[in-house]
């Protein structure tokens, strides 16, 4: 399997706030002025989150599938990250986002349950991120299939107004809006890894949209 460098950025850190402004389509893709690459996905409808963890391998990181019923269109976005067998000061990052089949997401309207069954459509970019000092490498990877079930467990059901930020290596994720959000356990197939219980979301825009904004950083 033959894979070539791609553009992605920075440090290997998780931090907390900011905000987005709304983008004018569904799903739209750009270019910043130093390189890096922007995915901007609108939500007005059902979606569901999942913590990804693979106990076995200590794999974790998380996706989130969404609806735009405005649009008509389904977005899908990840990033997780495994520690490298060869170096203990690497991890290996998997990350990808863009829109794929309507059909691929399924949701009652009562949205007590959901699944996720897809082979992702769009470019997919593996990283090799030194933890130590923040250095990282990334190229174009394969495609990632995931067939994932979430079951609402009913513990509890919250309204969350928010406004967030997170970076994974070079990976960096906003999102603003509210939403309804239902607990709920995830099982099935993502990444060759097959998990059940993993903790999860079944979410619904209840005002407006949520607006999620995923930057990918070039290489240094």
């Amino acid at each position: 399997m033959s894979m070539k460098p791609m553009n992605a950025g920075r440090v290997f850190t998780v931090l907390v706030a900011l905000a987005v402004s709304a983008p004018a389509a569904s799903v739209e893709h750009s270019q910043a002025p130093n390189g890096a690459t922007v995915t901007r996905i609108r939500e007005a409808g059902p979606s569901g989150f999942v913590n990804l963890y693979d106990e076995a391998t200590q794999t974790n990181g998380f996706l989130n599938v969404s609806r735009d019923q405005a649009a008509g269109t389904t977005a899908l976005d990840f990033s997780y990250v495994t520690p490298s067998t060869s170096n203990s000061d690497l991890v290996i990052l998997i990350q990808g986002s863009g829109e794929i089949p309507n059909s691929a997401f399924t949701a009652p309207p009562n949205l007590t349950t959901a699944r996720l069954a897809v082979t992702t459509p769009f470019p997919i970019i593996l990283c090799e991120v030194d933890i130590t000092v923040g250095n990282f490498i990334c190229w174009e990877a394969p495609p990632v299939t995931f067939d994932l079930t979430w079951t609402r467990a009913g513990l509890w059901e919250t309204s969350e107004t928010f406004s967030r930020r997170t970076t994974l290596g070079p990976v960096t994720v906003k999102e603003q809006g509210q939403y309804m959000q239902r607990d709920a356990a995830v099982a099935g197939n993502w990444g060759g890894y097959v998990t059940t219980g993993m903790l999860g979301e079944l979410r619904d825009v209840k005002k407006g949209t949520v607006v999620r904004e995923i930057t990918v950083q070039p290489n240094p």
